[in-house]
């Protein structure tokens, strides 16, 4: 009885993040699990971020796509940029809101910020590639 109160507890958890994600502006969301990521690359191993952690709430944001051809052309690489600057701003601010709203339930949560750098501080880095962490 009390596992399939836990079960639905963590059900509930999960509808009200993957919402708070969408109303915040993601357009898709969705939770990795370790056992979803088993035998991906080592980038993909959740505990280099958060110790012990087995999920993480993953979302996608969009570029504006008007901006991609005229990008291409050449004839415009400032207005792609800005939206790239303000779309990572964005996907940083909703992981940092989704985080507190775990915090503030007991749960442990980091943040992964939103970037294009990965750490150096392997010998295979470029192979490795395991994201950045800023606690």
């Amino acid at each position: 009885m009390e596992e399939q109160a836990e079960k639905s507890k963590m059900e509930k958890l999960t509808e009200e993040l993957k919402e708070m994600a969408l109303t915040l502006g993601a357009f898709k969301v969705g939770i990795a699990t370790t056992e979803t990521l088993a035998g991906g690359p080592p980038s993909t191993d959740l505990t280099y971020v958060l110790p012990g952690a087995k999920s993480a709430v993953v979302f996608a944001l969009a570029f504006d796509q008007n901006l991609i051809e005229p990008y291409f052309r050449k004839k415009d690489h400032k207005s792609l940029d800005t939206n790239k600057v303000r779309t990572t701003t964005l996907a940083n601010g909703i992981a940092l809101e989704m985080a507190g709203f775990l915090q503030q339930y007991g749960y442990k949560a980091a943040p992964q910020l939103a970037n294009f750098v990965y750490r150096q501080d392997s010998e295979n880095w470029l192979l490795d590639m395991p994201p950045p962490y800023f606690p």
